[in-house]
């Protein structure tokens, strides 16, 4: 008998106490995966809760289908709670449908979530394309199925856990299904491309490692080149966002296939433009001249500190002017930067705060506001949580990760004093413009007028300012915190922002 359809589900993400603008983006885990369902002949339906944000078209859709596998996307702990609700539903109204859930927190997390939730049958650990064809040519238990653990096989997860498996090759798997492409589209984000998956680095604070075993593959730059042309013709698109942990990898041939992907890019017509991520190290200047040539107009470069001491900690050893000449060289080739950036970690101290600061002032366009509140994810599983306990600076571990606290009680000092004035003057201000940000994605519901790009990007500088300027007053230890100019700006802001808004209490509504 031919397989029951299959249904995957992405969670709403829950929002922490601090938002940031909602973005549109594509669950390339589950596209991917529903692909390879339906390349194998399934009948395959998808469902993205925190684009569309209808959970009463998901309660209709499990009212009327026949699911007998139903994966829900668990890639990050914002959408663990979610997941856990919609698990519940769809045991509730399809009590025969098998229930997996997969993504890189479900992977780490494989015991805790079986625990915790008796709904799900199922992690997926890995990438989940291999499911599909033993789904459709080797009928019975979940365990069949390569990557997934059922709760029969509990007892391996605390002795000997099975590692998942990976296909040799990438281009084994089929294109990503583009079910919501049109969406994000619509809301002017753009259409991801998967050009590797991987990392070889050590980076002590990153869970890629633990996901992918090390391992780094790249697809075909042909495949990659056709499939970029396919949407252009499909969808009309223009830009594209490259998927990478990585772009060059970490070996002698894979530098030599993203060389080779960058030229074939540089071939194609010169109004197609992308964004990608990459290392410091790998931006030789052969390397920068390529990425200009291809039409890249957006790299995404982690620094995460300057200060020596967490660097040792990370992994990860950047000196300063190595970085600045490098930045200097990207910008003067016209290309922008988006850098990643961790402020606070456990073991910094205020001399290297002070010098992460200056740095990315020095640097004003390339960097979001919300990197100076950042603070060091200690994500379950990685090195970084290891050397926190061993340093003895743990407070808590859950499967979220480590609670931790500062070595440092002058960074501690500061950090408090910095976080209270920014939750009393800022957060309100954050609050606000979220809900006009969404709303006006969501075609101007609730708002007095459209608001252009160039009108959300002007409110989002306003705010860059007041959170750089509290910043600023705080290492200053200046008194009163915030100055009475900057909670009169922020005030002002504020009151644009409620003006857009008609009659709505933005607090109420989250």
């Amino acid at each position: 008998m031919f397989p029951r359809p299959v249904l995957f589900i992405n969670p709403k993400a829950s929002l922490l106490s601090w938002p940031s603008p909602p973005r549109a983006v594509e669950p390339l885990g589950i596209l991917c995966t529903a692909a390879a369902f339906r390349e194998r002949g399934v009948e395959t339906s998808i469902i993205d809760l925190d684009l569309h944000n209808n959970h009463e078209h998901l309660l209709r859709t499990l009212r009327l289908g026949e699911f007998g596998l139903v994966g829900i996307a668990m890639t990050s702990q914002m959408q663990v709670w979610d997941g856990f609700r919609v698990a519940r539903d769809v045991k509730c109204m399809c009590p025969n449908a098998e229930i997996v859930v997969g993504g890189i927190f479900a992977t780490m997390n494989s015991q805790w979530i079986l625990d915790t939730c008796p709904e799900i049958d199922g992690v997926c650990r890995g990438e989940g394309e291999m499911l599909a064809h033993c789904y459709v040519d080797d009928p019975g238990p979940l365990s069949r199925l390569p990557n997934v653990l059922d709760r029969s096989e509990l007892s391996v997860l605390t002795s000997a856990p099975r590692l998942p498996k990976y296909a040799a090759t990438m281009d084994e798997y089929p294109w990503p299904a583009r079910d919501l492409l049109p969406t994000v589209l619509r809301r002017g984000e753009l259409p991801s491309i998967v050009t590797s998956r991987g990392c070889g680095a050590t980076c002590s604070f990153c869970a890629i490692p633990a996901f992918s075993g090390m391992l780094w593959r790249m697809r075909s730059p042909s495949r990659i080149v056709d499939e970029i042309r396919q949407l252009h013709q499909d969808y009309g698109a223009r830009r594209f966002h490259l998927i990478d942990d990585n772009l060059f990898g970490h070996t002698d041939e894979s530098y030599r296939k993203a060389m080779q992907l960058l030229d074939d890019l540089a071939a194609m017509p010169e109004d197609l433009k992308f964004r990608a991520a990459c290392r410091f190290d790998d931006l030789t200047s052969e390397a920068l001249a390529k990425v200009k040539a291809s039409g890249i107009t957006l790299l995404k470069l982690g620094v995460e500190t300057l200060g020596e001491a967490t660097q040792r900690h990370y992994h990860k050893l950047l000196p300063e002017d190595l970085v600045a000449g490098r930045m200097q060289d990207i910008l003067r080739a016209g290309i922008g930067i988006s850098l990643g950036f961790i402020m606070f970690d456990p073991f910094c101290d205020l001399a290297s705060v002070r010098r992460n600061f200056e740095f990315l002032l020095a640097f004003p366009d390339c960097w979001s506001r919300h990197l100076l509140r950042s603070r060091l994810e200690a994500y379950a599983g990685t090195a970084i949580e290891q050397r926190i306990w061993k340093a003895g600076l743990g407070l808590s571990r859950s499967a979220f990760g480590t609670r931790w606290k500062f070595q440092d009680e002058e960074v501690n000092a500061f950090h408090d004093r910095f976080e209270q004035a920014a939750r009393s003057v800022l957060l309100p201000v954050e609050w606000n413009f979220y809900y006009v940000w969404q709303q006006n994605a969501n075609e101007r519901a609730g708002l007095t007028h459209e608001l252009s790009p160039a009108d959300l990007r002007e409110i989002d500088g306003r705010i860059r300012v007041l959170s750089t300027e509290l910043f600023k007053q705080a290492l200053a230890n200046q008194n009163p915190l915030p100055s009475n100019s900057l909670t009169q700006s922020a005030a002002e802001l504020q009151a644009e922002l409620e003006s857009l808004v008609q009659g709505v209490d933005c607090y109420a509504v989250h």
